[in-house]
C-alpha cells in the first residue's frame, strides 16, 4: 500500500454503496477511485454511468484524509473480432466488408483486432498505456480512507471529462 496524507476531494456515496475519492495529477487530469462496500462491487459496477460520475464531481469535499491505496499493475488485452459483434459491429469481419478505400483490387475484411491497455500505479505515480505518462503532486493527514475493498478506478481529463481509462480491482491486497 502506498500511504499519503493531504487534501482530497472525498465523498461517500449513499445511493451506490462506495468511498470515491480523488486524486489529482498534473496537467489537468486525475485518477477517481471509487471503493464498493464488502460485497458490492459489481452493484458498484452496475451503477456507473457519466451521471454518476458528475454527481460525484459536485458532490465530494475536499478534506484532509490520509489516504492508503494499492500498487497495481493492469495489462488488458480484447480481442475486438469476439467482442464488436456484440455491440452490433459484424460487417467488417464478413465477406460483405468493403475497403475498397484503402485498396481498389483487393477485397478485404478484418480477420484479426486486439486492443490492448496497460496500466501501472505505484509511488513513482501512474504510467498508462505505455506511452502516456501522468505523475502526482504531494499532499500533506487526519482521518484515513484505505482502499482495501474492490473498487473502480477512472483516470479523468478534467476539462473536458473524458474517461481515459477505466477498470476495476477486486482484490487489491493481492500482490
Amino acid at each position: 500500500m502506498m500511504r499519503r496524507t493531504g487534501r482530497y476531494n472525498n465523498w461517500r456515496d449513499t445511493d451506490l454503496p462506495c468511498t470515491v475519492v480523488e486524486l489529482p495529477y498534473k496537467d489537468d487530469a486525475s485518477m477517481i477511485i471509487a471503493m464498493a462496500e464488502p460485497g458490492k462491487i459489481h452493484e458498484l459496477e452496475r451503477g456507473m454511468s457519466a451521471e454518476t460520475v458528475q454527481r460525484w464531481r459536485t458532490s465530494w469535499r475536499k478534506t484532509t484524509i490520509e489516504l492508503f491505496v494499492p500498487k497495481f499493475n493492469i495489462t488488458s488485452k480484447i480481442n475486438l473480432v469476439d467482442e464488436l459483434p456484440k455491440v452490433g459491429i459484424r460487417t467488417p469481419f464478413t465477406d460483405d466488408a468493403d475497403f475498397c478505400g484503402i485498396t481498389p483490387d483487393l477485397r478485404l475484411k478484418v480477420k484479426t483486432a486486439v486492443h490492448q491497455a496497460v496500466i501501472n500505479v505505484d509511488e513513482k505515480g501512474t504510467v498508462a498505456a505505455a506511452a502516456t505518462g501522468i505523475g502526482m503532486i504531494a499532499m500533506s493527514l487526519t482521518p484515513s480512507i484505505h482502499i482495501n475493498n474492490p473498487f473502480v478506478f477512472l483516470i479523468v481529463e478534467k476539462k473536458t471529462n473524458i474517461v481515459l481509462f477505466m477498470g476495476t480491482v477486486i482484490n487489491p491486497t493481492e500482490e
